[in-house]
């Protein structure tokens, strides 16, 4: 999913369910967003243990404006909200 974050900014986020795990990734060109989502993710992991949900460690990447503007085209189901 991409999602706007604000005025400018865009959070890129994939999920990908494989032998009942989720696994996660999270791409910003905004560093400090990145961050805020790196503090918060815990929060995401509780609720997910909670509902029953195995999860393996989110990965995060510090994207370059260019980066942002052009996604990778994944493989599945894609969203842009």
């Amino acid at each position: 999913m991409s999602l706007p974050i604000g005025a400018i900014d865009n959070m890129n986020v994939t999920a990908c369910w494989h032998q009942q795990q989720l696994s996660t990734r999270f791409e910003c060109a905004n560093q400090q967003l990145l961050l805020r989502i790196e503090r918060v993710t815990p929060y995401l992991i509780s609720r997910l243990q909670q509902l029953g949900i195995n999860s393996t460690p989110p990965q995060y990447k510090l994207l370059t404006r260019q980066q942002e503007n052009t996604p990778p085209t994944p493989s599945g189901l894609s969203i842009k909200i």
